[in-house]
């Protein structure tokens, strides 16, 4: 779980100025921000999995690998899609590597 001063509050979210990567397991939005460290949302709906253990075990996940990288005063917002359920951990690793190195960001 991430310490409430690393959530991204998803009512306060602007539109502009946005930068948006996706893959097939998930789409990736990221925006800068004025506080000196990121801000993580993840957002899994019913349609990824109807049964919220899954669900929450995959937010535990990406958490986690969310919580590795360096502080870029940007702020995150993660959508989920129903493809990732097909893949394993190391797959959904190797992927968010590469959407950061595609929004220019350096791990």
């Amino acid at each position: 779980m991430l310490a409430r001063k690393f959530r991204l509050p998803l009512g306060g979210l602007s539109i502009k100025n946005k930068k948006i990567s996706t893959s097939p397991y998930f789409s990736i939005r990221a925006e800068g921000n004025r506080f000196g460290y990121n801000r993580f949302a993840v957002i899994i709906s019913n349609k990824v999995s109807k049964k919220s253990s899954k669900r929450h075990y995959l937010k535990r996940l990406l958490v986690g690998l969310l919580g590795g990288w360096p502080d870029l005063s940007t702020d995150f917002l993660l959508i989920v899609s129903p493809g990732i359920l097909d893949v394993d951990a190391e797959t959904i690793k190797k992927e968010m590597d590469r959407i950061l190195s595609r929004l220019k960001i350096k791990v």
